[in-house]
């Protein structure tokens, strides 16, 4: 395997845990975000 088909394996995960991330980030702010838990 060269660098573009590992490039090209990596690009949908790579979408799929910055779309997770973002889901993560909004529920996190909506229940008061890093200074809300305490």
């Amino acid at each position: 395997m060269d660098a573009i088909d590992i490039a090209g394996l990596l690009r949908p995960v790579q979408a799929a845990v910055e779309a997770a991330g973002e889901l993560i980030i909004r529920e996190w702010e909506r229940e008061g975000g890093p200074r809300g838990s305490g």
